[in-house]
């Protein structure tokens, strides 16, 4: 007998299914209902997966550093397994830009050049300080440089005046001497101004010639990275702004002073962040199709994913490459199975899961900020687009309480997909019967079941049906029994399994969960327990 491929007399729900499945407008998530056993999990990801290989492969998705404004980091949409590529690109890049401006820092021609800037606004500096000299020499006065500042001091026969001497010195003098000083400490202001604009003047020149060495080496590097991605203009903007970043910040990227207090406590944090680096959070290289996701444990953090932060010495830190995906990104593009009750029990999951179905958007945020646990100001991805189809499965008491109760529930799951316990008794479902039994056979790879033995799984679906003309399509309980009696015919080295092995399987399970029936026949024989048959109630 041919294993069953197709679905036994489920026909409302799977017509609901398809019909949710086809139609893209908003709001047509699906609510299914059924009893447990009834196999509707297994048939709406054997659905869903059929559906899912017509579709193409969704968009990578990454974050990346926001130069403009970092603690909002940018998602970028990256053609299907192409992230990790462009990922290792940019490394190889940065790498490659770095090693190459830092050799370009110490050649012959950079040094020569910035020893020629550097020497020509040293020789402007020492002309203004020596024609200060001369003049403070022609008013008899010594300029000393100190910790403090410059000093001034007078000078009698080209040495330095004492105290006592001033003091005898006529009040006409000693006023002239104080004329003078007074003008040499205005003209020591001046030229401390002079100073320092010159060596401002110089670090701008110096700056503008790392900046061009720099942007030589970076734009020959980066030319080759932009013209591979050119039709994406998302990875283009960004190797354009890292590209600027990189030559802007120059000093900072290359240039560090071991002897410098701010760049030796950068040294010693635990991590340095890497501006450049790309967080792939999703890499659909190996998908084929749309993905299909079920998600187990529906918690906040499972469904939206997570900011992750690190302690080092009292304090937490966190940066871009700390976000991560949750089952919601996962399934982005394609189908997302969420267990109702699980998802119920969870706070905040199912509003958070409303709202975010509603503005078709994903907003990965700090958990614990929501509960308030925490007042340290956390990052603020960019919202990543959704495209995505979202199936609950639960009781028919979900779903009336929710649509009774919540209008915004109304909205949002359009389509419900109702299992069925039970078919009416024919040829086609009989058959299909048969073929299930041989599926499960050949899927578990059990003994394989002769006619007799059909015959008795098929009576057994009739009885827990509790009705002459109808199955049980219940197929949890079919599949416990299926397997139950391959178990008892290998015990009895048997090569099939018959009606007698079915039987036996099926006695044995009455009798595992029968104590409480077996204590109340035992109550009424011993008279314990007295039932009254007679007369009407």
């Amino acid at each position: 007998i041919e294993p069953l491929t197709k679905v036994i007399g489920q026909e409302r729900a799977v017509s609901a299914l398809n019909f949710a499945l086809e139609i893209h407008d908003s709001g047509y998530n699906i609510f299914v209902t059924g009893s447990y056993g009834t196999g509707r999990t297994t048939i709406v990801t054997d659905l869903l997966n059929t559906n899912a290989k017509k579709q193409d492969v969704p968009y990578d998705l990454a974050f990346v550093y926001n130069f403009q404004s970092p603690d909002e980091p940018i998602c970028l949409n990256i053609p299907s397994g192409k992230a990790h590529v462009l990922k290792k690109d940019m490394q190889r890049l940065i790498s490659n830009v770095m090693s190459d401006i830092q050799n370009t820092f110490e050649s012959k021609t950079y040094l020569v050049r910035r020893n020629e800037l550097t020497e020509l606004y040293d020789t402007q500096k020492q002309d203004l300080f020596d024609n200060l000299d001369n003049e403070a020499r022609k008013l008899n006065i010594q300029i000393k440089s100190s910790n403090m500042g410059y000093i001034t001091i007078p000078l009698v026969k080209g040495k330095a005046m004492e105290s006592d001497e001033f003091q005898n010195l006529a009040t006409e003098e000693q006023n002239q001497i104080t004329k003078n000083i007074n003008y040499i400490q205005k003209r020591i202001q001046e030229v401390a101004r002079q100073v320092t604009q010159i060596n401002r003047t110089l670090e701008d020149k110096v700056e503008k010639l790392n900046e061009e060495a720099a942007r030589f080496i970076v734009d020959n590097h980066f030319a080759t990275l932009i013209d591979k991605y050119e039709k994406n203009k998302e990875i283009i903007k960004y190797l354009n702004a890292a590209a600027e970043d990189i030559i802007v910040n120059i000093n900072e990227n290359i240039i560090s002073d071991n002897n410098n207090p701010k760049d030796q406590a950068l040294d010693a944090l635990p991590y340095k962040l890497n501006k450049y680096q790309i967080n792939v959070l999703i890499d659909n290289a190996r998908q084929k199709g749309a993905p299909v996701v079920y998600e187990s444990n529906p918690n906040y953090r499972n469904l939206f994913g997570q900011i992750e932060k690190k302690a080092y010495q009292g304090f937490t830190y966190t940066d871009f490459t700390m976000i991560k995906a949750g089952s919601i990104l996962k399934a982005n593009g394609g189908y997302l199975m969420i267990d109702a009750e699980q998802l119920l029990k969870h706070p905040f999951a199912y509003e958070a899961l409303k709202r975010t179905l509603r503005s078709k958007t994903l907003r990965i945020e700090d958990y614990s900020e929501m509960l308030g646990y925490t007042g340290i100001a956390s990052l603020k991805p960019e919202p990543v687009p959704l495209s995505i189809k979202v199936i609950l499965i639960g009781q028919a008491y979900h779903y009336r309480y929710l649509n009774n109760y919540d209008e915004e529930f109304r909205k949002i799951f359009k389509v419900r997909a109702d299992f069925d316990t039970e078919v009416k008794e024919d040829r086609s479902s009989v058959k299909k019967y048969c073929q299930f039994i041989s599926r499960v056979v050949h899927e578990e790879k059990l003994l394989h079941f002769d006619q007799t033995a059909i015959a008795a799984v098929i009576e057994y679906g009739s009885r827990i049906a509790d009705h002459q003309h109808r199955l049980s399509i219940r197929f949890g309980e079919i599949v416990k029994i299926i397997r139950e009696s391959s178990f008892w015919a290998k015990k009895r080295k048997k090569k099939l399994v018959s009606a007698k092995d079915v039987f036996y399987a099926i006695d044995k399970h009455i009798a595992r969960h029968d104590l409480v029936e077996e204590k109340i026949q035992d109550s009424i024989l011993e008279n314990t327990l007295n039932v009254d048959v007679k007369g009407f109630k």
